[in-house]
């Protein structure tokens, strides 16, 4: 998928899931909405507070009456019948904004506040009476609910009362301003869902960006395997450039008839060897697939060497559904490996043919590094030597002649303290057979 399309389908999907996810605390400061709460409340005379739709408060409860708080919800049956509190499933059951409470009598107003058409919380007001309403018809809820009836006679006072018409109008404000708010809460979270998805983009294009750097200095590329037994891998303009493959418009290219004959046009057996690898890791028999081959660039013949790692993503099942990994250019490490490995024998066939013994002392560490031929001059084979001396520059000490040591000791200092620009010296060492 190129970075195009992968945002495209992110910023859908993210928008999908703000809608479906979102929750009113996404949309509101709820301090700032206590305070909105607690003012309406107070302008109108009458209790109020917001919960979601299955009935949890979200706010504190604003003015509510001593009757509801202190008697009515001192019992479970009480507060289980609760108009204020109970759940409301869809937007579809607000169509009628005041409704009287069949248990006790008294009136609410109930407005939901909704993102499309999801429901994300219920802005409930109410708790009163209207004049019409009798004190016998609520005293009959006392009972009901197994309340003291004195207790609840003197609670009736704090019922603030409110005609129906009056009631409409504060059921009305209340509606325009839920709608007025979500609308706008709900267009300000998008402007942030905005601002954040645009900060997800640039973090993408800036990881795309060390990504690609990190291939370039690398020499590096990546590639696929989707197992549709179709035979077919899947490179990019990258990998193809490595491997000197002509470029195709799906960049598909075929595993035994393109990648392998090129391998094998180099070394049949490291062909072999490496399309065996590849079935171990398939088949399950190693985890990890890591090879080093030659591959003869089809685009101008050149041979590079190829160093491919990749790792297997099986399903449920455990079959294989994708393997995915990198390609790096070695050729300039081989050649580097191969030139070294030449250069040392030519030196180690002069110093046999010149029968020449060679030592190296690092003096960071101490170890004292001495050839076969050194041994041999001494009268003893590199086995021998090793076991009876110590790999460091004791084994010069113990070897050198006592009447040479301080001489030789101070021409080694004056090399390395750079006052003679090369070490050179005659010594004498003891050898096996006890002569210097």
């Amino acid at each position: 998928m190129n970075q195009n399309k992968l945002k495209s389908a992110l910023a859908s999907q993210t928008a999908e899931a703000d809608v479906v996810n979102i929750d009113f605390v996404d949309l509101f400061d709820l301090d700032e909405i206590q305070k909105l709460q607690d003012s309406f409340a107070d302008a109108f005379g009458i209790a109020s507070i917001i919960t979601r739709p299955d009935g949890t408060p979200i706010t504190r409860p604003s003015r509510f009456s001593q009757i509801c708080t202190e008697v009515i919800h001192s019992t479970s049956c009480g507060r289980q019948n609760c108009q204020m509190l109970n759940p409301v499933g869809h937007i579809e059951d607000l169509k009628q904004l005041t409704v009287r409470c069949e248990a006790c009598g008294k009136w609410e107003i109930c407005v939901g506040i909704s993102i499309g058409e999801r429901l994300v919380a219920l802005w409930r007001a109410g708790q009163v009476r209207t004049p019409e309403t009798q004190d016998g018809q609520l005293l009959a809820y006392a009972e009901k609910i197994g309340v003291d009836s004195d207790a609840y006679q003197k609670s009736l006072d704090s019922v603030p009362v409110m005609s129906q018409q009056t009631l409409e109008k504060v059921a009305n404000v209340l509606s325009h301003t839920a709608k007025m708010l979500a609308n706008t809460a709900f267009q300000n979270f998008k402007l942030n869902q905005v601002h954040s998805q645009k900060k997800i983009e640039e973090q993408l294009e800036h990881a795309n960006f060390l990504s690609e750097k990190a291939f370039d200095l690398a020499k590096a590329g990546y590639w696929a395997v989707s197992f549709d037994n179709s035979g077919y891998y899947i490179s990019n303009p990258r990998t193809a450039q490595i491997f000197g493959d002509l470029p195709k418009p799906d960049w598909r290219y075929h595993i035994t008839d393109e990648w392998l004959v090129n391998i094998g046009a180099v070394d049949p057996a490291i062909a072999q060897n490496v399309y065996q690898h590849l079935n171990d890791v398939i088949e399950g028999r190693i985890q990890t697939y890591d090879a080093i081959y030659p591959y003869k660039r089809p685009v101008d013949g050149d041979v590079v060497w190829i160093h491919a790692t990749a790792n297997l993503a099986r399903d449920e099942n455990q079959q294989p559904l994708e393997m995915y990994g990198v390609v790096q250019d070695i050729t300039a490490q081989i050649l580097g490996e191969k030139a070294l490995k030449e250069s040392q024998q030519r030196l180690d066939l002069a110093l046999k043919g010149a029968w020449l013994g060679l030592w190296d002392w690092q003096p960071d560490s101490g170890e004292l590094i001495t050839s076969q031929i050194w041994a041999e001059m001494l009268g003893y084979s590199a086995e021998e030597l090793d076991s009876l001396y110590p790999k460091n520059f004791e084994r010069w000490q113990k070897l050198l002649h006592p009447d040479d040591l301080q001489r030789i000791w101070q021409d080694v200092q004056d090399h390395i303290d750079g006052k003679n620009p090369s070490y050179r010296a005659e010594f004498r060492l003891k050898t096996r057979s006890g002569k210097w």
